[in-house]
């Protein structure tokens, strides 16, 4: 299993009154010494080994990149992904053994150095930082040991727990990697899931996917930036509002929030029926989390295919991202997501010129009644066309989709968007909703710039 190096990733105060929520938390703080133990001796074998242009010469005194927003727009959690070698091109050769800090003004900025592929050296860079309109910021890039890092607050969080469904015990086990029981079907589980699957959350919105055949995606509100995932459900229901949040969509037989499809002629085919699903945990950290799900023989009319869904979360972002490569795809195939319209009669399309599109609803449509917007945005490059599900019958019904043009092995990416209004008061209006869902888009189309500082003499 990859493995994230950060260190404290865990670190979060509760008050009392939530003491069950602290000790859920402190197990999942007591798998971080076996894991630095791991990470340690990888950075030491790296550093023997020379591997990625690491150098054992020390850093430069001044190594500043500069942020620059040259925009009229706000950007007040604007994510930062850095590949080493971008790192490396620059501000010069890594230190071996060590990842950034990352500093502005003398103030840390939180971030995470990520091993994506295992082999102990970290290949990516995340962060996020905050840049007013038409400015730019210096960041100082200085290079400590795993941990040697601060502990920095954590926005982002992915969830997934587990025990034997008739055990007499009704502890929860958290898992990292996790592959679904044949017999394991709603209605008939074999095993007993925290919230029927894996969730995954940041500091502003949470969802879930049911990890059985139907693989559906699911929305929890939330009224708190904590983090909140590792005790729903497990002493009080989520149907029900709790100080956190609760479930707030109703899914039926549709796409929810997000799950997926394969759309050949006329006909929708639903992610299901697999011969076998997996899933495991990339990266869990305080900036940004990630995981996988495999799935094996799909069936899709006389066709067999295999699916990758890798999705990712960042702190301070009202989505989740997915990225989707199917395999064995032929002719005119589309993937398809999509939002519920259980209860919504209205679907917003929009171009977001030059490079997006995007399919949106805005109703009273949260659990219990309360406003609730969702979005689904999608590379121009990769638009089919939007559409509109049967209300009844079989199949997947009561759904508002967008297909994506799929190649076979080649991945395609969306975004999907929540804005409930007991999350933020402007959400109870469409119009605001709307204007968040534009701004992400005009964002996305005029990313900030990154370059090597100056720095001050």
């Amino acid at each position: 299993m990859l493995v994230h190096y950060c260190a404290q990733y865990l670190h979060i105060h509760r008050s009392n009154h939530y003491s069950h929520f602290n000790e859920i938390r402190k197990m999942k703080k007591n798998l971080f010494p076996t894991k630095l133990t791991f990470l340690l001796f990888a950075f030491a074998v790296a550093s023997c080994s020379g591997a990625k242009k690491e150098s054992s010469g020390k850093a430069p005194t001044a190594n500043i990149l500069t942020i620059s927003n040259d925009t009229d727009l706000v950007r007040s959690a604007e994510p930062i992904l850095l590949s080493r070698e971008k790192v490396v091109s620059l501000i010069g050769e890594i230190p071996a053994g060590t990842v950034p800090k990352l500093t502005e003004a003398g103030k840390d900025i939180p971030s995470q150095a990520d091993d994506l592929d295992g082999d102990g050296t970290w290949d990516e860079l995340a962060f996020v930082v905050e840049i007013a309109a038409n400015r730019k910021i210096d960041i100082t890039v200085d290079y400590a040991k795993p941990e040697e890092l601060p502990s920095y607050p954590v926005r982002s969080n992915i969830r997934f727990a587990k025990r034997p469904l008739n055990s007499e015990d009704k502890t929860l086990e958290e898992v990292q990697h996790e592959i679904r029981p044949k017999d394991h079907f709603k209605g008939a589980e074999t095993i007993y899931y925290q919230m029927e699957g894996p969730g995954w959350e940041n500091d502003l919105v949470a969802f879930r996917m049911y990890f059985d055949p139907r693989n559906g995606k699911d929305i929890f509100g939330k009224q708190t930036a904590e983090i909140a995932l590792d005790v729903a459900g497990v002493d009080t229901t989520y149907h029900e509002l709790q100080y956190w949040g609760m479930d707030i969509l109703k899914v039926g037989n549709s796409l929810g929030a997000g799950a997926l499809a394969i759309k050949e002629g006329d006909k929708l085919y639903r992610l299901s029926g697999c011969s076998d699903a997996e899933f495991k945990t990339i990266i869990e950290g305080p900036v940004r989390s990630i995981f996988v799900l495999d799935y094996k023989n799909w069936p899709v009319g006389e066709n067999m295919y295999d699916l990758q869904e890798e999705i990712s979360i960042w702190a301070g972002q009202y989505c989740y991202e997915s990225k989707v490569t199917v395999t064995g795809m032929e002719g005119e195939a589309e993937l398809v997501t999509g939002i519920v319209n259980l209860h919504s009669e209205e679907m917003h399309f929009e171009e977001h010129a030059p490079g997006f599109v995007s399919i949106a609803t805005h109703d009273a449509q949260a659990f219990d009644g309360e406003n609730l917007g969702m979005a689904v945005m999608v590379p121009q490059s990769t638009f089919g066309e939007n559409g509109q599900t049967p209300e009844e019958g079989e199949g997947i019904t009561q759904t508002f989709y967008i297909t994506m043009k799929t190649t076979s092995g080649e991945p395609v990416n969306f975004n999907f968007y929540s804005g409930w209004e007991k999350q933020e008061a402007g959400f109870a209006k469409k119009d605001y909703f709307l204007d968040k869902i534009r701004t992400e888009a005009a964002k996305r189309n005029t990313p900030v710039t990154i370059s090597k500082g100056k720095a001050e003499a």
